[in-house]
């Protein structure tokens, strides 16, 4: 595994392993964050239905390997294969096992073109739209089973999350089989800065996306209902917004910044080609998290 570390100060990098069994959502947020001055830490944010924790670790503890996607946090293991997790701080405990299979990668890199930017604050990654999951997490003195569950990886590197964003998940929709990552960010370039978006949709084997690159418009966007719009397709979301769980994210690499996010919450979605719906989706378990 290699530990090397040779980027631009100051850096971060993370992966958001999400895990849903149909009535509990187990989301780890895992990486390494280094400042201006050289000082960092390793870190496991835990996000679940009621509540959020954040560890860290000496920066030497951390290891990850690229080509197969192996990340090592303390005595952890994420990889796109499962996960294995053993956290004791003597108050909190959680260790367990998941498996994953059949994962959906999206079709090419999400950024598209916009990699090319040099000095971007946030770069952003799918690694799996939905995939199965087993395995059994026992948080405490709770044991929680994902046989037969559903899962979303993803991840984010550069130096600080967008000063304002929306973003928002879903694979586990009522009434139909889909899977959905939407964001819309103030992206800063040089002086200046654009409102972007990024978005995917995979639905009845096919994969539609929305970006800035691909000629996408935010029509609208607050806190309560999204409208994206590109050529002949359009997408609305309608949520319930709440406060949500603490989480730590990055700014200027350090893990300083506040944001909130909520894993089960109401929302409805309607994708349309032209005049033509192509489907409407509902869900109690849509993620988001909302900064401005």
């Amino acid at each position: 595994m290699k530990n090397s570390f040779k980027k631009n100060l100051p850096f971060f990098e993370g992966w958001y392993f999400k895990h849903y069994n149909g009535q509990d959502t187990v989301t780890f947020i895992v990486g390494r964050n280094i400042g201006v001055n050289g000082s960092g830490s390793a870190f496991i944010q835990v996000l679940t239905n009621d509540n959020s924790y954040n560890f860290n670790y000496p920066l030497d503890t951390f290891r990850f390997f690229k080509k197969k996607l192996i990340i090592k946090v303390g005595t952890s293991y994420f990889t796109d294969k499962g996960i294995y997790v053993d956290i004791n701080t003597g108050k909190f405990q959680l260790k367990g096992k998941l498996l994953y299979s059949n994962l959906t990668p999206i079709k090419y890199p999400l950024m598209g073109p916009f990699n090319l930017i040099p000095k971007m604050e946030c770069r952003h990654e799918i690694i799996s739209m939905d995939h199965n999951v087993f395995g059994n997490l026992k948080i405490n003195s709770e044991t929680i089973s994902f046989d037969n569950g559903s899962g979303y990886i993803e991840s984010d590197m550069g130096h600080s999350f967008p000063k304002n964003y929306t973003w928002l998940q879903c694979n586990s929709f009522n009434n139909i089989k889909a899977s959905i990552m939407l964001a819309v960010a103030d992206v800063p370039v040089l002086k200046t800065s654009f409102k972007g978006s990024l978005c995917v949709i995979n639905y009845n084997n096919q994969e539609y996306r929305f970006a800035t690159y691909l000629g996408a418009k935010v029509d609208f966007c607050n806190n309560y209902c999204i409208i994206l719009k590109q050529r002949k397709y359009k997408l609305v979301v309608k949520f319930n917004a709440s406060a949500g769980q603490k989480l730590l994210a990055p700014k200027q690499g350090n893990m300083s910044k506040i944001i909130y996010e909520w894993t089960n919450t109401k929302a409805n979605f309607w994708f349309y080609n032209g005049d033509n719906l192509v489907f409407y989706g509902n869900t109690d378990n849509c993620s988001y998290e909302i900064v401005k």
